[in-house]
């Protein structure tokens, strides 16, 4: 996967989706549909490669959480003060989508470099926080990478029946 996200910098009219690499990008503006955008541009992408509706769901529920919390990572930004307002044609946050034989690979840049504050998935009081233990359970592989930024976050999942090596598994980190 190509580990250099095209910029959400012009480009890239009304969050348009590219193709780099093998890999489907699409960029988000800070918005309640941002979220529905997303699963139906992931839907998309993966309509020819992966046969299995349960595979499938999966995929669209970590590409849900992790857009989700891109989200809210870059409304946060401004809420406290670290960005200026994000404008209508303002898309930070960036969605890829890589679909092979073995697994789906999805990536999602978010513009705050800070790490991800970490949440107790047991406490039942908690009104959120739950996203990455969901998406840490359906995925056979998750890694951030930070940079000055922002950060991205990957999440692989195996196909049915495929059980990801772990030379594959160090491959996926790798930059290419």
């Amino acid at each position: 996967m190509n580990r250099e996200p095209p910029s959400s910098a012009g480009g890239e009219p009304s969050g348009i989706g590219i193709r780099r690499d093998g890999v489907s990008w699409i960029a988000l503006r800070v918005h309640a549909t941002s979220v529905a955008i997303a699963r139906r541009f992931t839907a998309d992408v993966v309509s020819d490669g992966i046969r299995s509706p349960e595979h499938a769901y999966n995929v669209a529920v970590v590409v849900s959480e992790l857009v989700t919390n891109g989200l809210r990572a870059a409304a946060d930004l401004v809420a406290e003060g670290l960005a200026d307002q994000w404008r209508h044609h303002d898309r930070p946050v960036r969605l890829g989508v890589e679909v092979t034989r073995r697994w789906t690979q999805v990536s999602v840049v978010d513009p705050d470099p800070r790490p991800l504050r970490p949440v107790d998935p047991d406490n039942s009081l908690a009104e959120g926080g739950r996203g990455l233990h969901i998406v840490d359970v359906l995925s056979a592989s998750c890694w951030v990478v930070y940079g000055r930024e922002g950060k991205t976050i990957h999440a692989v999942l195996a196909a049915p029946g495929v059980e990801l090596t772990p030379a594959e598994r160090a491959a996926l980190q790798r930059p290419r």
